[in-house]
């Protein structure tokens, strides 16, 4: 495959996986977060023998609820999300951390300048 059609197959596919406005990467990031939180209710349900019908019933809702929440058609609220700890008898830990960012593109040193920055002694 020629370097051409490499940079073009990598540039579409970074395209899309682009959002398309600054509302959509929020609403992406939106449900990663929903995720998070689900998944560990999905795993302490699990543990505990309980269907999404007996967590709705534990917490006063209604089970086609807890399914819209599970399949991402609904963000859980953090009202929701405290009734699934106190019911499942389990407390949340949010832990934040920076963001990584990527390194700015080095640019490649000229010959003479990488020659310059080494010791007059190591030069030849």
């Amino acid at each position: 495959m020629k370097s051409s059609d490499l940079k073009t197959l990598k540039a579409n596919f970074d395209n899309a996986l682009a959002f398309s406005s600054e509302e959509e990467a929020m609403q992406h990031q939106a449900h990663m977060l929903a995720f998070c939180f689900l998944s560990e209710v999905e795993r302490y349900q699990q543990m505990q023998g309980l269907n999404r019908k007996m967590l709705a019933e534990k917490i006063n809702t209604s089970a086609s609820y807890i399914t819209q929440l599970f399949r991402g058609d609904k963000l859980p609220n953090l009202e929701i999300l405290a009734k699934m700890q106190k019911a499942l008898n389990i407390q949340f830990q949010v832990t934040a951390r920076p963001v990584k960012q990527d390194p700015p593109p080095s640019r490649p040193r000229s010959a003479k300048k990488a020659a310059s920055s080494f010791p007059a002694k190591n030069r030849a």
